[in-house]
C-alpha cells in the first residue's frame, strides 16, 4: 500500500496520542530513563507544545506507565531493572548534487550533521551516485533501501522527481533544502525569504533601486524565492521608479565581464550588482576595480553568499554567509525525532544567514 493512504489514517490521530505512542516506544527500548527527561527538553525534542506533552503524559498515566507530580519530574512507575537497552539507528544521506559549489559547501554541513550523529551512536551511510540524476533513479534507491534498511533518509540537494519518490516511500525523510509545492516532506534550509526582503531593504535605504542580478542557470527554488521577497519589498515601498533585471551568467569570468560592460554601458544602467555566486561576485568586483570604476561610487556590488577569500578583499564585499552550525543543529534535531518514528506535523526550519556589511554598498 503506498505510504500516503497509510499516512493519511495515521495522521487522523491527534497529536498528543502520536507522540504518547512514540514515548511509550522509547521507554520500552529504554532511551527514555527514569526520572523523564524535563518537559522542556522534551518538547524540544519532539518539536510540540508543552500543553501536548503534557496530554501525551496523561495517557500514559492513565495506562499505569508513569507517575505525575506537581513540580517534579514524570517518573516511571516499574523502573526497568539492569542498564537501559540502546537501540543504535541508522540515518542514510542521499545526496545528488555535487557536494562543494560556489557558496554553499555542503560537504562542511554534512559532515557536521554525520559527526553529532555518531557522537550519539546513530549509524550514518551516504548514497552518492550520479544515477540519481537520472529518470530512473527510483528504482535505484527503491533497491539501495531493500538491500539495507535505514531509519530514516537524509535527502540532499534533491530533484523534484526525487522529492516525490521520498514523499511515497515507506521511511521517514528530512530534506536538507526547500520542498518543492504541495510537498509536505519536513524541511531545513536557508531563510531565502528573509534575505531577499532584507538585501532588497538595505538596497533601498542606501537609495539603490536599479540592480542587476547575476545567476547561474537554471534558478533553482531558493533563487526564486529571494527573487520574489525583493521584489515584493520594492511593490510595498516608496521607490517607483525601480528595475530588477535578471542576467542568466555560464561562470567564466570571460562571459561575466562582458555582461557587466553591457550592463554598465544601456542608459538605465545598474546601481547595483547581485551576485548569487560569490565567485561571480568576488570576479565584478575585480573588474569593476580594474577598469576604474569606483565601488559603491559608481555601482555596488552585494554577493548573496560567501566564500573565505571574500574576509582578504579590499574593499571588503558585502555579503551573506550561510550559518551551517545552526542549520546542522536543527537537522540532527529532526533526524533524531524522525528515526524513532515519530510523525512530525509540515515543519520548515529555515536559518537566516548572517549579514556582513562590507564596504561595496
Amino acid at each position: 500500500m503506498p505510504r500516503s493512504s497509510n499516512r493519511f489514517s495515521l495522521e487522523r490521530r491527534p497529536l498528543y496520542l502520536r507522540l504518547a505512542d512514540t514515548l511509550k516506544e522509547r521507554i520500552a527500548q529504554g532511551e527514555l530513563s527514569d526520572p523523564l527527561p524535563a518537559e522542556s527538553t522534551l518538547a524540544n525534542l519532539f518539536q510540540v507544545s508543552r500543553p501536548i506533552l503534557r496530554k501525551a503524559f496523561r495517557e500514559l498515566a492513565d495506562e499505569g506507565l508513569i507517575v505525575i507530580s506537581q513540580g517534579k519530574r514524570a517518573r516511571l512507575k516499574t523502573p526497568p531493572k539492569g542498564p537501559p537497552r540502546k537501540i543504535s539507528r541508522r540515518i542514510l544521506a542521499i545526496i545528488s548534487v555535487p557536494m562543494i559549489e560556489p557558496g554553499f559547501n555542503r560537504r562542511i554541513l554534512l559532515d557536521e550533521i554525520r559527526d553529532q550523529l555518531e557522537s550519539q551512536k546513530y549509524q550514518w551511510d551516504e548514497l552518492n551516485d550520479s544515477r540519481l540524476k537520472l529518470a530512473r533513479s527510483p528504482t535505484l534507491l527503491d533497491q539501495s533501501i531493500q538491500n539495507n534498511r535505514p531509519d530514516c533518509l537524509l535527502l540532499v540537494g534533491s530533484t523534484e522527481s526525487l522529492q516525490n519518490w521520498a514523499a511515497h516511500c515507506s521511511l521517514p525523510v528530512l530534506l536538507l533544502g526547500s520542498s518543492i509545492p504541495g510537498n509536505s516532506l519536513p524541511s531545513v534550509d536557508i531563510d531565502y525569504g528573509a534575505l531577499g526582503w532584507h538585501a532588497a531593504g538595505r538596497l533601498s535605504s542606501a537609495g539603490r533601486c536599479q540592480i542587476a542580478v547575476f545567476h547561474r542557470v537554471p534558478l533553482r527554488a531558493g533563487d526564486q524565492i529571494t527573487l520574489a521577497e525583493m521584489r515584493r519589498f520594492y511593490e510595498q515601498s516608496s521607490h517607483r521608479d525601480w528595475h530588477i533585471v535578471l542576467q542568466p551568467v555560464e561562470g567564466s569570468v570571460e562571459n561575466i565581464c562582458l555582461h557587466i560592460e553591457q550592463h554598465l554601458a544601456r542608459e538605465r544602467r545598474p546601481d547595483t550588482f547581485f551576485l548569487f555566486h560569490p565567485t561571480d561576485a568576488v570576479t565584478v568586483l575585480t573588474h569593476l576595480l580594474k577598469t576604474k570604476r569606483e565601488v559603491p561610487g559608481d555601482v555596488a556590488v552585494v554577493s548573496r553568499d560567501a566564500i573565505s577569500i571574500m574576509s582578504a578583499l579590499v574593499p571588503k564585499l558585502t555579503r551573506y554567509e550561510s550559518d551551517s552550525h545552526r542549520l546542522a543543529r536543527h537537522s540532527v534535531q529532526l533526524l533524531e525525532s524522525l528515526s524513532h518514528h515519530q510523525l512530525l506535523p509540515r515543519t520548515e526550519v529555515r536559518v537566516m544567514p548572517r549579514y556582513l556589511k562590507g564596504e561595496t554598498l
